[in-house]
């Protein structure tokens, strides 16, 4: 498990790269409008697009039905924050920047509480898309990137 490092304290990370930075920018606001268009039509309990412990954009669909206590267990994360953050039957959905299990820039999707059917849900492309050992649908930003476009 990865230790967090205060900001103020980190002086491995320091490195600046103004194109990267750009890019990371221009990938965010696309990602937001995506999840924000995603969101219109849902008229349930939602969070806004926002950053989090765990991701960078993010977006949260609350079903009103509590769920089973979370285990808690995430990394940097006190297990009462999970355990709140959890409380109720959320499907959630987000951008990772790369870091972490998938260790690439990623969109990803998951459902907690899981629900059978959502074990066995294939997704459109098939490939590459695969389920992360996290337990979570992701679809490589890479191949949304490359992907022909269609109306």
């Amino acid at each position: 498990m990865q230790t967090a490092i205060p900001f103020a304290e980190d002086h491995e990370h320091a490195a600046y790269d103004a194109g990267a930075a750009k890019r990371c920018w221009q990938i965010l606001l696309q990602t937001d409008r995506v999840l924000k268009r995603f969101r219109a039509r849902y008229l349930g309990k939602a969070s806004p697009v926002h950053f989090f412990w765990e991701a960078s954009t993010w977006r949260r669909r609350f079903s009103g039905r509590t769920a089973p206590r979370h285990g808690g267990g995430a990394p940097n994360c006190p297990d009462h924050v999970m355990v709140e953050a959890y409380s109720h039957e959320c499907s959630s959905c987000g951008f990772w920047p790369g870091t972490g299990p998938v260790g690439e820039p990623a969109f990803y999707s998951y459902a907690y509480q899981s629900l059978p059917a959502t074990q066995s849900m294939q997704w459109v492309p098939r490939e590459p898309t695969t389920t992360a050992s996290c337990g979570e649908f992701v679809l490589p930003y890479e191949v949304v990137r490359t992907a022909p476009l269609t109306r």
